[in-house]
């Protein structure tokens, strides 16, 4: 759908700027709260395109627990 649409095309521009410029992840635990697919897809996307992202993308779903 259209809305679908938007928000990955939301996702795949913001998730990285959360990522990079949150050290606490407290806007990703909010993000986590509200819609857990789209944090997934977003470390997905993340990953793809940055393998050496693994270690942060772990210390965030460390602190998510």
């Amino acid at each position: 759908t259209a809305f679908n649409l938007i928000q990955f095309e939301l996702s795949s521009t913001i998730f990285p700027m959360l990522l990079a410029n949150d050290p606490k992840s407290s806007g990703l635990h909010q993000l986590w709260l509200v819609n857990r697919d789209l944090v997934l897809r977003g470390f997905i996307d993340i990953h793809d395109a940055d393998p050496d992202s693994a270690l942060r993308i772990l210390e965030i779903c460390h602190d998510l627990k």
